[in-house]
């Protein structure tokens, strides 16, 4: 089928340029609401707190609006771990503890830095425990729109690990749930180990810790140390390196090795450990020149008939 071009009427083609240009105005004058932002950061993004019951602390935070005006409201809430990479649940139906003072909604404007104090005041009767919360910053910002009546809703927030416990009273304790590596491996491939420690006591504390690996001839030859994460109470924690990947990369490895794992729990001076061992050789380089032999005599064999 032949395609054929068709003259356009002027007047229709003024037409669709009026409307092509009436559109682009409208797009241009509405980029201002499209354009739109709520950003925000906070400092410090985490605090560690130990207090006695009877005691109390004050805490100052530094929000800043990176965005449009908005209005902050900030409020505290609880949360639990979500999974064992670090990730948190929050807990909004549940009710936090009456310990905390904080300031009601304020305005932030844009590039405003305000500071927000919050304080922390355990009574005489609190029992031991450990809280973990939330301090949310919710974002409400008006439309740009004019009469939409729309808000764009965001947040965010920084976490409080509150400890409530009499002087040298807290003991950590752990175990670990998992320390492995496949059994064979080959020569020209990283190492990979999987560790997963388990909080066994009602306090969380860092991880501090290393894996030590020895070559077949029992020296230690590498040092792969633990992220300091916090591990909460009673939960499981998969650990990493400071890379996020708990891996060794050696030369060129051959034979048995042996690798272990030591956790020593934050002020604590009880270690646990766990010892595994693996095989390496360069089985895949080893399999690519059998096939190749294999595949040269077969040959001969074929010449030969």
């Amino acid at each position: 089928m032949k395609i054929s071009s068709i003259l356009l009427p002027r007047q229709f083609i003024k037409r669709q340029v009026f409307l092509f240009l009436s559109i682009c105005l409208f797009l241009t004058s509405a980029s201002p609401a499209l354009a739109q932002t709520l950003s925000l950061s906070v400092w410090p993004p985490i605090i560690d707190v130990v207090l006695q019951p009877g005691k109390s602390i004050s805490q100052t935070y530094q929000l800043k609006n990176l965005g449009n005006n908005t209005i902050i409201t900030p409020s505290i809430i609880p949360f639990q771990p979500a999974d064992e990479f670090g990730h948190i649940q929050l807990l909004p139906q549940q009710a936090p503890p009456q310990y905390f003072s904080l300031p009601g909604s304020f305005p932030l404007k844009t590039g405003q830095t305000q500071n927000v104090v919050l304080k922390i005041t355990i009574p005489e009767t609190a029992q031991p425990a450990d809280h973990y919360l939330a301090l949310l910053f919710q974002a409400d910002t008006k439309s740009l729109i004019k009469n939409s009546g729309s808000t764009i809703t965001g947040s965010i927030t920084s976490n409080i690990l509150l400890t409530i416990s009499q002087p040298n009273t807290i003991n950590h304790t752990a175990s670990i749930k998992q320390f492995s590596t496949p059994k064979f491996l080959d020569s020209f491939t990283s190492i990979p180990f999987t560790f997963r420690l388990q909080n066994t006591s009602d306090n969380h504390f860092k991880t501090i810790g290393q894996i030590n690996i020895f070559n077949p001839f029992k020296q230690k030859i590498a040092t792969i140390p633990f992220r300091e994460d916090n591990l909460l109470a009673h939960s499981i924690r998969q650990l990493t390196t400071q890379s996020s990947f708990l891996d060794w990369n050696p030369l060129f490895p051959l034979g048995k090795y042996t690798a272990t794992a030591t956790i020593t729990p934050q002020n604590s001076t009880d270690s646990v450990s766990q010892t595994i061992s693996f095989f390496v050789f360069p089985y895949k380089l080893l399999l690519a020149l059998i096939l190749f032999f294999l595949f040269i005599k077969l040959s001969k064999h074929i010449k030969l008939f």
